[in-house]
């Protein structure tokens, strides 16, 4: 009894688009040249791969004057090459068999493994609340400012009261009195805002 052999000979584009919408796993395809001594002396390594690697990736041998316009887009310039494919998608590309089952293991353990479903008995997960589009009811004492508005004005500089001698400056009003006869100088008053607050003067 003849075992299947493990890579699929192709003839037409047509072949090769259905074999790619039903694939389940890796697609492998090898570009050959009827004739070409080097093609037919990898075979035996590529069949060897090819049955080693059944469960991860299928193969499907292309002659590369029949598929020209696949040759052309997957730019196969050198053979035998071989194109990794995952749903249609190129992955990688190799030439010979010697980095053969390392492309197609580093595409398996990235792309091939397809995500497993949910137990059927696990709980369904709580949605997530949005707690942001929850806005609280605006009070008087929760009402801020306009970040553009203009900041409060301050009636003293600093952080002394008003009456303090380093806030002494321009805004205090100034009376200019005559000193009595036999002093000199002028005398600057500003009176006081306050009841506790000593009349500031100074002689010079």
């Amino acid at each position: 009894m003849s075992s299947e052999p493990p890579v699929t000979i192709l003839n037409t584009d047509e072949e090769l688009q259905q074999n790619l919408e039903s694939a389940k796993k890796l697609v492998v395809l090898e570009f050959v040249k009827q004739g070409s001594k080097i093609c037919e002396y990898v075979k035996l390594e590529r069949d060897r791969i090819a049955q080693q690697m059944k469960k991860e990736a299928v193969f499907y041998e292309l002659d590369v004057d029949t598929f020209k316009k696949f040759a052309t887009k997957f730019q196969v310039e050198a053979l035998p090459a071989f194109v990794v494919m995952h749903k249609f998608v190129k992955k990688r590309h190799v030439v010979g068999t010697d980095d053969l089952k390392k492309a197609i293991e580093d595409t398996h353990a990235k792309f091939g493994s397809e995500p497993k479903e949910p137990a059927q008995n696990s709980e369904p997960k709580e949605p997530a609340r949005n707690y942001e589009s929850v806005q609280p009811a605006q009070t008087p004492e929760s009402i801020q400012p306009a970040k553009n508005s203009p900041e409060p004005e301050i009636d003293y500089r600093g952080n002394s009261p008003p009456w303090h001698p380093q806030n002494m400056g321009p805004e205090i009003a100034e009376d200019t009195l005559k000193l009595p006869a036999g002093t000199t100088g002028w005398c600057f008053t500003a009176e006081p805002t306050h009841d506790s607050e000593p009349p500031r003067c100074c002689i010079l």
